[in-house]
């Protein structure tokens, strides 16, 4: 459009405006005289104490823990809520129904996290080690909840193999069984130590429950053993050495017979002999008998026992049996080597280690070995010939020059005495780059972004880009894993219309060379000799919504006569007596509100505005920054759709989401809140992939889509 048209529009809305304002005013004084003497006949609202209930209240509301208060009420409340929720996940774990337990992922670490609130206040260590305990406990029970759940469906899919007549299945499950009562009872030992020191250093009374869990959990091992008992052949193993003194450097030969119950004997079969940490396998004669020579290697050299078992195929009619031989274990010196793939290496090549280790000429079968590349610790094993191979890329730290590489069998006090080899290795450095430029400019800040290369253009990941504007210093950044970067920088304090914004990497020590990159900015301003064509629209098109509007007002009122409102409106663009009517028709319609007009609903720009956010916390790797904005931007869209109260707690919140949602879209909320669970309360960060995964479920819940 040319600027004459421009112009007259802003002067038919300035005359429209003039004319109406003084009619507009008063209207709008009549309405607010109106509205107060509304006010005048309101009732007043007072809240009165429920005249039925004169008792007082026992505790502090727990979600007012920032204000002032009995500490101790609080804090009797919470833990009060965290031993009901203990006490009743026990119950029904008893009657197989765990509803309550469900309390554990919801209520319950919020109790925590507000306990550790008061106790700050506090400042007693003694409150720091309940609210600890607490936590345990409920970590603790939910593995023990886990692992019930697990033995109780196995046992089902045990009893049904059965009923089908499946032996081979039968038989694996039942061991299964057996493995899973053992973790059931650890689990129930390490819960019921939590119990018992709650108990005695807290008003918590959870006395009986530790004595329903060790119910459980004997009741698991008498159902595992009566399993195992019906499915398996008892066996019997006996064991001698021809000799108790014993080397890797001098083995010994190990007899033994295999027996099964009845007098039965586990005759002419390839079985499996575990002694120590070795497994060998053998076959029995006629009788049952075996024999096979053995090295010591890993076991202890102060051991005086060796324990000797035999291990049955998960499909056998056998059940395990267990013996031990009296010795005395002589240590044996080892020889390790080290070799690398290349002499000389840089940033990003891959690197070959290998080596061996032997001991009495014998390559040594499955020994750790902890490699070491200048400041790198990598580990690995040795297969059956005692060799080792890893391989690892080169990453930015290690320092340039001539840097070690270092072979080490992990051993300590055992039968083979550690030892060690070393190697040399050249690492050189490799030149980078350094790309930035700039969007979202405006008058007080600017969204910088860029990316950090080698010269080949192989991204350099997690590294420290520093930004400066106009060589001041205003922010540092951190690359992700492409090697790009994004950040808002501050410009308000920046005197100059062109600044130049300046990033810099340089890298104190490793192997990666320094680089800059460089963008000039130009900085927006409102006035740049007077209006500049964008303000000038910009302008008018708000003038002709208000002079649009004030035509009819004036219409209606009778301060234009129709025939100059006639005029003005076929002086706007388009603008005929036919669009006029058309106007007028649409204006006389029902002005309900559509569902899309809601002013509580935020903008799709402003959304996408919200999402570029958690992706710029990605990327500076403030990956518990990104997921709690991510769960915010989800609850606030659920708030908004559902008419949720937002007092409840994440998981109460969650529950009340149910209702309304997919099945689908349910999964997707609740691994948004435990995600958001872990960034805001656990002291361990929220790992990359999940994090990735949260601004996903944002993304998809808030984007255009407006679905998961």
């Amino acid at each position: 459009m040319n600027s004459s048209r421009v112009l007259t529009w802003v002067l038919v809305c300035l005359v429209v405006c003039s004319a109406v304002a003084p009619g507009v005013a008063a209207s709008a004084h009549a309405d607010r005289t109106l509205d107060v003497s509304r006010v005048h006949d309101a009732p007043l609202q007072v809240e009165t104490p429920d005249a039925q209930n004169n008792s007082t209240t026992q505790h502090e509301n727990p979600d007012e823990t920032d204000d002032s208060g009995d500490l101790s009420a609080v804090k009797g409340w919470l833990s009060g809520r965290m031993s009901e929720t203990l006490v009743n996940c026990v119950r029904e774990n008893r009657t197989l129904d765990r509803a309550v337990c469900s309390r554990l992922n919801r209520s319950y670490p919020d109790w925590v996290s507000k306990y550790v609130n008061v106790t700050r206040e506090t400042e007693s260590e003694q409150d720091d080690e309940v609210a600890s305990r607490f936590n345990e406990s409920r970590k603790e029970q939910q593995r023990f909840v886990e692992s019930l759940t697990e033995f109780q469906e196995t046992k089902e899919q045990y009893e049904t193999a059965r009923e089908n007549g499946n032996t081979t299945r039968a038989r694996e499950l039942a061991r299964e069984l057996s493995k899973q009562a053992e973790t059931v009872n650890e689990s129930a030992t390490n819960l019921n130590a939590d119990f018992g020191w709650l108990s005695n250093e807290t008003s918590a009374n959870l006395t009986s429950s530790a004595e329903a869990i060790s119910e459980l959990s004997n009741n698991t091992t008498a159902s595992a053993e009566q399993i195992r008992e019906l499915e398996f052949v008892e066996t019997s193993l006996s064991v001698s050495l021809n000799r108790s003194q014993i080397a890797y450097d001098s083995p010994v030969v190990l007899v033994g017979s295999l027996d099964a119950a009845g007098g039965e004997t586990v005759a002419n079969r390839t079985v499996r002999i575990r002694v120590g940490s070795q497994t060998h396998t053998v076959s029995t004669n006629s009788t049952g008998g075996f024999s096979l020579q053995y090295r010591p290697t890993l076991v202890s050299n102060n051991a005086t026992t060796l324990d000797v078992a035999y291990i049955p195929r998960p499909t056998s009619l056998y059940d395990r049996s267990d013996a031990t031989v009296p010795v005395s274990i002589t240590q044996t010196n080892t020889t390790v080597t080290v070799t690398t793939s290349t002499d000389t290496v840089r940033f990003g090549d891959r690197l070959r280690i290998r080596g061996t280790a032997t001991a009495s000429g014998h390559g040594v079968a499955d020994i750790p070995v902890r490699v070491v590349v200048g400041n790198r610790v990598l580990r690995t094993e040795t297969g059956e010939n005692g060799t080792f191979t890893h391989a690892t890329d080169i990453p930015a730290s290690l320092s340039t020059g001539t840097v070690s590489v270092r072979a080490a069998l992990a051993l300590d006090e055992q039968a083979l005495r550690r030892s060690t080899a070393e190697s040399t290795l050249v690492v050189n450095s490799t030149p980078t780059v350094l790309s930035v430029d700039a969007a979202d400019v405006s008058s007080s800040n600017a969204t910088v972004r860029g990316r950090l290369t080698t010269e080949d253009g192989e991204a350099v990941p997690n590294s420290v880009v520093r930004l400066q504007v106009n060589s001041t210093t205003v922010g540092r950044v951190r690359t992700n894993a492409t090697g790009a970067f994004r950040s808002q920088v501050n410009l308000s304090a920046i005197d100059a219309r062109q600044p130049t914004v300046v990033a810099v990497f340089d890298p104190q020590g490793g192997n990666l060379e320094s680089a800059t990159g460089r963008a000039q900015l130009t900085v927006p301003s409102a006035m740049d000799g007077g209006l500049d064509a964008l303000t000038l629209v910009g302008a008018a098109a708000g003038l002709l919504i208000l002079g649009l509007g004030g035509v009819f007002v004036a219409r209606a009122s009778g301060v234009l006569p129709p025939e100059m409102v006639t005029a003005l409106l076929s002086a706007l663009p388009g603008g005929t007596a036919s669009r006029r009517e058309d106007i007028e028709s649409e204006s006389t319609e029902d002005s309900t509100e559509s569902p899309e007009s809601n002013p509580e609903s935020p903008s799709q720009p402003a959304q996408d505005a919200q999402l570029d956010a958690l992706e710029a916390h990605l990327e500076r790797g403030d990956v518990d920054a990104a997921v709690i904005g991510a769960y915010d931007l989800v609850r606030e869209d659920f708030r908004r759709s559902f008419d949720l109260d937002s007092s409840f707690t994440h998981w109460e919140f969650l529950e009340h989401v149910r209702p309304h949602v997919t099945d689908d879209e349910m999964d997707a909320a609740r691994e948004l809140t435990e995600s958001y669970e872990t960034a805001a309360f656990a002291p361990e960060a929220v790992s990359e992939k999940r994090g990735t995964r949260a601004v996903e479920i944002a993304t998809t819940r808030t984007g255009e889509t407006d679905q998961f």
